[in-house]
């Protein structure tokens, strides 16, 4: 699974001072509250969420493997909220003059020309599901049913580009958005191929070092390592960690909350971080893909019943986690959930995000997010 709304979404007359943030004692009691009344239902929580300048984290439960309660420094992996990184990474090349987003795909993929639908797609087309590829690249199914606790690894980068040769979309690209796995690994490849880079040094050195995101990566450190939580299924059992082979930027990547709670304040603010223009490039609208969800560059955008708002949200999941990550930019209220079991989070981070928004003077409303796994 993996897996959020408009580019600068209006703000109600009189402007943002008109919704004062919740105090800092407010929000630690909601975030501590919800945790706690979802713990049961979890093997592991790590939940973060800030609004306006106050922020809180709290953990429950376990790491695993008798690792006694979660530190709030713990990395999980977080599934296809790794797409957002892999879109953040394109919109820097954008925004650097290396590339554009109508180059075309077989421009980096030579292999892209096999086919009349697939010698059409664009970059912008695989950041914004509009590719017309399928969810999966063709043979992964098949070779998934060796490892099944584990089913990427051994789909490795030659298999990525030989499906990509041998797809035949039904579709020309941008007639509709269909979630695909196997076209945010493709623009993940063709990254690597512009830029000589494998893929953990491309996100590091175009998103995650620019931001200061220390802890967000695929291969930690020893001392990353130690701070790693064990994965769990929806039964509790303790389950691998899924390598996605050659297909990295889709989901590899593994973060904290403090991380992807620093992520969200930077497209908060964008003008204030190192890489403004790529972080509001990554939030317009390219696509709808029902009346209820619009498809930016990598994010997900959700108009919020009732009011002017919008969340930009993503969500995300492996064999043994899962992980839910949004934004009310007018509201200024960000949150994280991270969780080292496979049962989703997405209803948990929706609820916390509507009881932080409701406390405020101004109610806002979250509807439940649609999942994009």
């Amino acid at each position: 699974r993996v897996e959020a709304p408009r580019m600068g979404p209006r703000r109600p007359p009189g402007g943002p001072e008109m919704h004062p943030p919740v105090s800092q004692d407010r929000l630690s009691s909601i975030v501590h509250d919800t945790v706690e009344a979802a713990a049961r239902r979890h093997v592991g929580l790590a939940v973060g969420a800030f609004c306006g300048a106050a922020t809180s984290v709290h953990t429950s439960g376990t790491g695993g493997s008798g690792r006694g309660a979660l530190p709030v420094d713990t990395l999980f992996q977080i599934g296809s909220v790794t797409k957002v990184f892999t879109a953040l990474a394109l919109a820097d090349a954008v925004v650097a003059g290396e590339l554009d987003l109508t180059t075309p795909l077989r421009a980096l993929l030579p292999e892209a020309a096999a086919h009349r639908h697939t010698r059409m797609i664009t970059l912008e087309h695989l950041a914004s599901h509009t590719s017309g590829l399928s969810r999966l690249p063709k043979g992964l199914r098949r070779r998934a049913l060796r490892h099944p606790s584990d089913p990427y690894r051994d789909f490795a980068s030659e298999d990525l580009v030989a499906a990509l040769a041998a797809a035949r979309p039904r579709r020309a690209p941008g007639r509709r958005v269909r979630y695909s796995n196997f076209g945010m690994a493709l623009l993940g490849a063709a990254l690597c191929r512009h830029s000589g880079m494998p893929y953990e040094r491309l996100v590091k050195t175009r998103v995650t070092a620019p931001l200061g995101l220390t802890d967000t990566v695929i291969v930690p450190s020893a001392a990353q390592a130690a701070r790693l939580a064990v994965g769990h299924s929806r039964r509790r059992a303790e389950v691998p960690d899924w390598d996605l082979g050659g297909m990295p930027g889709a989901g590899a990547l593994r973060s904290t909350v403090s991380d992807q709670l620093a992520l969200l304040r930077a497209h908060l603010d964008p003008s204030t971080s190192p890489m403004p223009a790529a972080l509001a490039l990554v939030q317009q609208p390219h696509a709808r893909a029902n009346r209820f969800v619009q498809v930016a560059l990598g994010w997900h955008l959700s108009p919020v019943r009732g009011t002017s708002s919008t969340a930009l949200w993503h969500n995300g999941g492996t064999g043994g986690s899962s992980s839910y990550v949004a934004l009310l930019r007018d509201a200024r209220i960000g949150v994280v959930v991270l969780s080292n079991m496979a049962r989703p989070v997405d209803p948990l981070g929706a609820r916390l995000l509507r009881r932080i928004a409701e406390a405020g003077p101004a109610a806002y409303g979250l509807p439940e997010p649609p999942t994009a796994s």
